[in-house]
């Protein structure tokens, strides 16, 4: 169609984009007929439907394409060269994934703990080389600082405290807990940003938390506006999403970043049409369940929401996987210990498994039933004084593994007094134990475990040190307790299984025969290939 921005102009204005053009156009109207516009007498032709506006986006006005440019990824092969700093090495397949990342203005870049996200995302900073924004977990604040001045010698970095206090850098480190802190995000518009860089991003799955709202934005219907987030910053140019572990549970967690940053691949839909067609969602007398998955559906959306390859125009996410490093796979096995168990935990372990099934021990299903109280029937309960229980009997299957190997290991818990606990019945070995200690005393922990031949256990709360560190060190990894999100676990593995792992790596599970562990752990297996599968 041959016309100038004189005859036809495409706007904005309310959640609908309208055609204005002169004379009577026969060709120009059966073109928008065809594609899904309307017409009537007070606003002329118009429609909703963005993929019908985007036909004519070289007719918009500035604000109609900047609107069409968050609704669409655009895609531009980015050619130039990487610079690598003197004396450092990228993997066979990291270029690839800057090169990505560069060519699009939105992308996710899944890619599995271990691959080496940070220093791609450094190198993706350096070659925008334009003001940029990193929201990371408040622990790998430091971490990331580290690699970002390894990879990236060209720009100044600094880390934003809970006061503001920071200087005019080039890229700022935000840690995700401040976010929504008073004046933080406002102080963030006014900086002119161009790159925004979100690690962990699978931490922004739930619509109704500060921290999501604060980044994504939200509609606040008590006050009927929209109040903006990190990603409405009018002045970026870019945003980068980066997880190993996109959908750590279920197919609904993809949706907050989606809907967001590609909602074409969706089609636009809101949370409950999402949850309808790809989470096999129900109404259950109460509200809709959409914590299920509806595989067929969910293939569809991936071949066209996950790119083939790095060099692929289409698409929004890359998706790569450790196969890509060559690497042994981890064993993983279930250990079964004996033991007598208290009176108390056998009595409820008994009512827990009469009343409920493994899948509604995943999903916390626990409230009144059969006229029992709820304190008296509470999950929660049970799992801190199992793993108080736990800590005593599988001390002693672990000090058996140091006393007999010369393994390394990382033990996972879950309950602060069960690790603490469980640290007294191995203080024979000097355990370095992390439960709530900050970011530099965790970096400065991982650095000796890593360094000092010497201190074979690194003990911790899975949430505390199961997400961003390097363990590569430890050749066996023990889980006394765990997560009952499927994701969680893998995430904690990947600390260890990871670029830098020259060995082996051994998995355990540590369960009770008689307690609901053996029964969770089947679930867990069920709901993680699931997943993976998805």
């Amino acid at each position: 169609m041959t016309q100038t921005k004189k005859d036809l102009e495409l706007i904005y204005n309310q959640g609908a984009f309208f055609v204005r053009f002169e004379g009577l156009r026969f060709d120009i109207i059966k073109l928008l007929k065809d594609n899904c516009f309307k017409f009537d007498k007070k606003n002329g032709w118009f429609t909703t439907n963005p993929h019908s506006a985007l036909l004519l986006r070289d007719f918009a006005d500035n604000k109609t394409k900047n609107t069409l440019n968050r609704l669409f990824i655009s895609h531009q092969r980015w050619k130039g060269a990487l610079l690598i700093p003197k004396g450092e090495k990228l993997l066979s397949f990291q270029p690839g994934a800057v090169r990505y990342a560069l060519s699009r203005n939105r992308c996710y870049l899944g890619l599995a703990p271990g691959l080496g996200k940070t220093p791609i995302a450094a190198l993706i900073a350096k070659h925008y080389n334009k003001k940029t924004i990193i929201i990371c977990p408040p622990f790998l604040a430091i971490n990331t600082r580290c690699e970002f001045e390894r990879w990236n010698k060209s720009q100044s970095i600094s880390i934003l405290g809970p006061k503001n206090d920071w200087c005019d850098s080039d890229i700022l480190i935000v840690p995700d807990s401040i976010l929504n802190s008073v004046g933080v995000k406002e102080l963030l518009f006014t900086k002119h940003f161009k790159l925004l860089i979100v690690d962990e991003a699978h931490r922004f799955k739930n619509l109704t938390s500060g921290r999501t709202q604060a980044l994504l934005g939200y509609k606040n219907n008590y006050k009927n506006k929209y109040v903006k987030g990190v990603t409405d910053i009018p002045t970026m140019e870019k945003m980068i999403m980066l997880s190993g572990t996109p959908m750590p549970n279920r197919p609904m967690e993809l949706f907050s970043i989606i809907k967001k940053l590609a909602p074409q691949y969706i089609d636009f839909k809101d949370k409950k049409a999402f949850g309808l067609k790809y989470c096999g969602g129900f109404y259950d007398g109460w509200g809709y369940d959409f914590t299920g998955c509806d595989v067929s559906q969910l293939k569809k959306l991936a071949a066209n929401l996950v790119s083939k390859g790095v060099d692929d125009p289409n698409g929004f996410m890359l998706r790569l996987r450790k196969e890509v490093l060559g690497m042994t796979a981890p064993t993983i096995e279930i250990v079964v210990l004996g033991g007598p168990m208290p009176r108390e935990l056998n009595s409820m372990c008994i009512r827990l498994l009469e009343s409920y099934s493994p899948d509604d021990f995943v999903k916390k299903a626990i409230a009144q039933s059969r006229g029992v109280q709820e304190d008296e029937l509470h999950l929660s309960t049970y799992r801190r004084l199992l793993g108080l229980h736990k800590a005593k009997i599988c001390s002693e299957f672990i000090k058996s593994i140091l006393e007999e190997t010369d393994d390394s290991i990382v033990i996972f818990g879950v309950h602060i007094e069960a690790i603490l606990e469980l640290h007294k019945m191995l203080k024979k070995w000097n355990p370095i134990t992390v439960l709530s200690s900050g970011m530099e005393t965790r970096h400065k922990q991982v650095h000796e475990f890593q360094n000092d031949k010497t201190k074979r256990i690194f003990l911790g709360n899975i949430e505390k040190i199961g997400v961003g560190f390097t363990l590569t060190k430890a050749n066996r990894v023990i889980f006394f307790e765990w997560s009952w999100v499927p994701g969680s676990n893998q995430q904690a593995i990947d600390r260890v299984h990871r670029i830098g792992l020259t060995h082996t790596l051994h998995v355990q599970y540590l369960a009770l025969e008689n307690s609901i562990d053996k029964t969770v752990l089947n679930s867990l297996d069920r709901k993680g290939k699931n997943i993976q599968h998805v």
